[in-house]
């Protein structure tokens, strides 16, 4: 299923922590998943996010379930829910589009998040946070840049779309590359 998917080592052991945490018979969220990068990724501005979302034990956030909108599949034989699949292809699509493989921690975020229905996003702007402001912040403090052609159309359908660049330079990056992605 995510056959070009290639995550950093701490992108999975993010996936694989959370996947230990799972309730019996219960598939495996973008909460769930959201809630293990601030303790895997420690150099990243988590602390400014909590600033403007709450702190994640307070909100709840392991806990919160995606609506199952779409089909479960599976990662490495955990069940995962439709929202977090489609959040995993949206990472695979962005890492290919901007040059980042293997994916870090800050792209998984942002695909967690990219969804506004998804239970991750739905936590996080919970406190009055519109989810395009919960994006721009989560692609700032978190990936370090921001993702520029980033879209999020067809939410319901839990199938999350980039608007990638016609031509991608031979040479150096992608992320490196003017226009693609803005850094800090």
């Amino acid at each position: 299923m995510y056959s070009s998917l290639v995550l950093s080592e701490a992108a999975n052991s993010a996936i694989r922590l959370a996947a230990s945490r799972l309730p019996p018979g219960r598939p495996l969220s973008t909460a769930a998943v959201f809630a293990t990068l601030p303790g895997i990724d420690h150099g990243a501005g988590w602390e400014r996010l909590w600033l403007a979302t709450g702190e994640p034990a307070g909100l709840r956030l392991s806990e919160e379930p995606d609506p199952g909108t779409a089909a479960p599949a599976y990662w490495e034989g955990v069940p995962l829910t439709g929202e977090l699949a489609a959040a995993l292809r949206l990472v695979e699509e962005l890492s290919e589009a901007y040059g980042m493989r293997p994916a870090p921690v800050g792209l998984l975020a942002v695909a967690l998040v990219a969804d506004p229905g998804a239970g991750a996003a739905r936590v996080l702007t919970r406190p009055g946070l519109a989810h395009a402001d919960l994006l721009e912040l989560v692609q700032s403090e978190i990936l370090g840049g921001s993702l520029e052609g980033l879209e999020t159309h067809r939410p319901a359908a839990a199938t999350p779309s980039i608007e990638a660049p016609a031509t991608v330079p031979a040479t150096g990056p992608a992320w490196a590359r003017p226009g693609r992605v803005r850094t800090r």
